[in-house]
């Protein structure tokens, strides 16, 4: 196998983490632009390394989500979305 062989060889690997942050407008006013809150870190149990957490930010304007990767480069493709207060999905990313 080649190193060309290598690099494009993709492995599908899976994770899901719930997270809830019920009534998000209420913490506004207490929280500085800079300042966010984080979940725990995840990760597949196969690739405990490649850990990642979720981030949401609360600006006067707009509430901004993100996902991080805590330690490792990794090319990745995923789904970030909330749920208003109906209970209803809301996709955030893609």
């Amino acid at each position: 196998m080649s190193s060309a062989d290598v690099l494009n060889k993709a492995e599908t690997v899976t994770c899901k983490i719930e997270w809830k942050l019920n009534d998000l407008h209420t913490y506004r006013e207490f929280m500085p632009n800079e300042k966010c809150f984080s979940s725990k870190k995840f990760y597949n149990p196969q690739y405990r390394s490649a850990a990642w957490e979720l981030r949401v930010y609360l600006y006067s304007s707009n509430n901004y989500a993100t996902i991080v990767q805590v330690k490792q480069t990794l090319k990745v493709k995923f789904e970030l979305y909330a749920l208003d207060a109906r209970g209803e999905r809301v996709d955030i990313y893609p």
